[in-house]
């Protein structure tokens, strides 16, 4: 199963993907009875295995170890307590996407059915992890605990083989020869050698200098988490989690190398000694002393290979004399010995007792002193248990050594290491930690994740640009690396070259990543501007490419950036209407124009074409003349004189409409003015006045500031005071004056889209790409704008929308919609759902569904979400601000 909560920003993906079972302890939990009575659990959490995770508080480890924990605890449904019903539990195991068991709808769980469950750890919706029976802060990451061997997922095939059980939390000597039947079998001398091998290693300490200084960094930085938290600042939060990850990751690698890595291991160390290394058939067994290495192996290497160690000719009363062990026998004096060799003791006095007892009746009969051998008896199981462990571990290591946190050359890698460094040095247990903003900001650039426009671009500006110009410049500088010239072959030195241009290459890709961060993060102004000012450093280390053979090489990544510069300062332009050239508006409006005259044939609208026709020709004329030669409007006027010289009775309409819909009022009364004067017909006269009287109905008076300041007027505040609704108001009424013809609206309407943008505002989305004809909605802003919730399934290609008992299904492509659940009858909607990094619907299903409306901003590539309210004011203030520029 797999459901994922886009409202409230997290993803839960119910999959296990763990080595083996490990071992539920019920002493370290509590049952959910007693822990709801003596807590207030919170609706919108998850009962999953024997966590209580609040939706806002779960991440990825947490959610890992909660599914752990439900193989390990049996307890394997998981369980939502509803927002949507005041509390009720729901059983989610097998809802369709799932929300449909989650409403009224669904089948409820009677708390009861939950009392008897256990629960360990309880994370609520301040993200902060309890203990579940004494409800004080635990370390997430220390579930579970590293360095306990008996309780690695990684050990368990051998735990298993050790205790026979995988239940067991330990097993006795006694417990562990009875399981393997080793009298019976024979093999009770091997068994008692592997019983100390086994319970020794499980018992081992493999804490080192480097782990002790993971674990105190941990300690730190889990102060710091729950600092952050309590002061409400959830993205500092969020990037000191990821940095206590990185650091647990980098523990837990340490574990798996010393169990299996390092030279020499635990585990082939126990692996050797578990095929009977130190085994003897009597006597004693060996220990470290067999091994060369045993001054410089770490302690826990040699204190396995002395798990068997012990001097079996000595008493614990160390009577070594042979006739006073044997008076002390004789006299019922024993050693005290209860150590792990005592039954090996025993079973010897035993067989000696049996042998006698069973010769008793001859005088002559004396036991045979002399040691009897006991072969080796090698378990293959044992031994495939351990190696199963092996590749379990190497796995291991191989995963947490690449969520650790390492050094790397790249500029952000380094960046991101050294401050991480700086925030662990400097986090403690009073304090909220060291430069975390820096830390944030540089994994927001890393990932492309712009939160903090200017802390970001200050750093991109002072640090990460300025670090990543000079390793690109100097490496494009440096000529060939030193060892190019010790090679004399032709195709060495090429692949060489290559190499070293695959290198720079790198470097640039940097540059250009940081730069493109500067657009992302800075007005259109400033970061054209910068990159112009990068266009020009470029061409200049151009000229400068020292001569070298590496000079192709160098160059030909340089012309790549210059070009790659030039395209990047294009989309800056293509972003800002007020940055682009005269020229490359009328291009732009000439493609607008073609636009709508195909439109207006289409409909066969031949005036619309005629005026279509005229506006182009003019615009051609304009843009051969760069904006130098005549105007617009003066040259449509000159074509209307020149018809009219031919026929007194042309129509001038089409021209009249073209001049009307460029706003040339003035030009629009001349053209009148000289139709009359030359004698032109009435019906003629008529279709100029027709366009006057069109003009007029939309014409503005009123200059740019003079709009603003009338729109502000009407939400009697400044756009600075506006919050979000009320720039998205002030935004879909601004594109709607610009559509009607209101000339100041469509720049205004640019500018309120851009400060929409820079703000983050929920009501804002960008337009669907692939078809403008009709009006899409995006389902994630409807869910950030209304009651209702956005869900979806881990494809993108199911959403589900819900407030309450209301449910919606959509699916991608379909024009059908299903009511809670897909096993009802569907309805037909207007349009398929299409799909946009999210879900989004007709702006005609939005309105029936949500009462929700679609205003594509005029001129942009965004679209804003109108509720029904919002809806009412953009037309009032629309016809308001109508009224005001037409001066009425």
């Amino acid at each position: 199963m797999a459901v994922l909560i886009a409202g409230s920003g997290v993803a839960v993906f119910m999959s296990r993907d763990i080595i083996a079972d490990a071992i539920f302890d019920t002493s370290t939990a509590v049952t959910y009875s007693e822990f709801k009575s003596k807590t207030t659990v919170d609706d919108s959490v998850l009962f999953i295995g024997t966590y209580i995770i609040h939706i806002k508080a779960l991440t990825g480890p947490l959610q890992e170890k909660a599914a752990a924990s439900a193989a390990d605890s049996g307890q394997n449904n998981i369980y939502y307590k509803s927002e949507f019903t005041n509390g009720q539990w729901y059983e989610t195991d097998n809802v369709d996407n799932g929300l449909a068991g989650i409403s009224k709808d669904g089948v409820p769980v009677d708390e009861a059915v939950l009392d008897p469950l256990y629960v360990s750890y309880y994370a609520g919706s301040d993200g902060i992890l309890r203990d579940a029976k004494t409800m004080t802060p635990v370390n997430t990451f220390d579930i579970p605990d590293p360095y306990d061997l008996s309780k690695l997922p990684e050990l368990q095939p051998l735990w298993l083989q050790y205790t026979y059980s995988e239940e067991a939390q330990d097993i006795s000597r006694d417990d562990f020869i009875k399981n393997r039947n080793s009298e019976q079998t024979g093999n009770l001398r091997t068994d008692v050698y592997y019983f100390q091998l086994l319970s020794t290693f499980f018992a081992l300490d493999i804490r080192d200098a480097e782990t002790n200084k993971c674990d105190e960094d941990l300690q730190k930085l889990n102060s710091c988490y729950i600092n952050l938290k309590a002061q409400g600042a959830d993205e500092e939060a969020a990037i000191v989690y990821g940095l206590m990850e990185k650091v647990d990751a980098k523990r837990r690698m340490l574990v798996m190398d010393r169990l299996v890595v390092m030279d020499p291991n635990l585990l082939n160390t126990l692996n050797t000694l578990a095929t009977g290394s130190n085994y003897t058939p009597y006597g004693n067994f060996k220990d470290s002393s067999n091994d060369a290495n045993n001054a410089t192996n770490p302690d826990y290497i040699n204190e396995l290979e002395d798990a068997t160690k012990h001097d079996f000719s000595a008493s614990s009363l160390a009577i070594k004399a042979p006739w006073l062990s044997a008076w002390f026998s004789w006299m019922g004096i024993k050693g005290n010995s209860d150590g792990w060799w005592t039954i090996l003791e025993e079973s010897v006095e035993n067989d000696k007792k049996r042998h006698e007892e069973a010769n008793s009746e001859n005088e002559d009969y004396v036991y045979d002193e002399t040691p009897k051998e006991n072969t080796f008896a090698a378990d293959s199981a044992l031994t495939e248990a351990i190696g199963k462990c092996m590749s379990n571990c190497s796995d291991s290591y191989t995963k947490h050594l690449s969520k650790s946190l390492e050094d790397t050359k790249d500029i952000l890698g380094h960046s991101e290491y050294d401050y991480s460094i700086q925030v662990i040095d400097s986090s403690s247990a009073s304090g909220t930690g060291g430069p975390v903003t820096y830390l944030k900001h540089v994994v927001n650039i890393k990932n492309n994740k712009v939160s903090d426009k200017a802390g970001e671009l200050d750093m991109l500006m002072s640090s990460l640009i300025p670090q990543a110009d000079s390793a690109y410049t100097q490496h494009a500088q440096s000529g060939p690396d030193p060892d190019y010239s010790t090679l004399t072959g032709e195709n060495a030195r090429t692949a060489f070259l290559d190499d070293q241009k695959t290198s720079l290459e790198a470097d640039r890709s940097m540059l250009q990543f940081l730069i493109d961060g500067v657009r992302q993060r800075d007005t259109a102004a400033n970061a054209l501007a910068y990159v112009y000012q990068r266009l020009d450093l470029a061409e200049k280390l151009n000229d400068s490419l020292p001569d070298s053979d590496f000079k192709p090489y160098a160059k030909s990544s340089v012309e790549a950036h210059i070009v790659w510069l030039k395209e990047e300062a294009q989309k800056i332009i293509d972003s800002d209407k007020s940055l682009q050239s005269d020229a490359d508006r009328l291009k732009d409006r000439k493609s607008e124009l073609l636009k709508k005259r195909d439109e207006a044939l289409d409909n066969n609208d031949l005036a619309g074409v005629k005026a279509y026709d005229a506006l182009i020709a003019a615009v051609d004329q304009d843009i051969a003349g760069a904006g130098g030669g005549a105007s617009m409007a003066d040259s449509l006027t000159d074509k209307a004189m020149n018809k009219l010289a031919d026929d007194a009775n042309a129509d001038l309409s089409g021209i009249a409409d073209a001049l009307a819909a460029a706003g040339a009022d003035d030009a629009l009364d001349k053209l009148k003015d000289k139709a009359a004067a030359s004698g032109a017909s009435a019906a003629t006269l008529r279709g100029i006045q027709n366009a006057i009287d069109s003009s007029n109905s939309t014409d503005s008076t009123a200059s740019e500031d003079e709009l603003l300041a009338q729109l502000e007027s009407l939400f009697g505040k400044s756009l600075d005071e506006m919050n979000d609704r009320e720039l998205a108001i002030a935004s879909a009424v601004m594109s709607r004056l610009a559509r009607s013809g209101i000339a100041p609206a469509e720049s205004l309407t640019s500018k309120l889209v851009n400060r929409l943008i820079s703000g983050g505002n929920k009501y804002l989305y960008r337009q669907y790409s692939d078809n403008k004809s009709i009006e899409y909605i995006d389902l994630r802003v409807i869910s950030a704008v209304t009651s209702y919730r956005y869900f979806y399934d881990e494809t993108k290609a199911t959403a589900t929308v819900t407030s309450g008992s209301k449910v919606y299904i959509f699916k991608r492509g379909s024009d059908l919609m299903y009511r809670s659940s897909t096993d009802e009858k569907p309805e037909q909607m207007n349009t398929a759902v299409v799909s946009q990094g999210a879900l989004m619907i007709g702006e005609n299903d939005g309105s029936t569904y949500f009462g929700c409306s679609a205003e594509y901003a005029y001129g942009t590539d965004y679209a804003i979400c109108l509720t029904g309210p919002m809806q009412a004011k953009v037309q009032e203030y629309t016809e308001a601000l109508t009224e005001f520029v037409k001066g009425e």
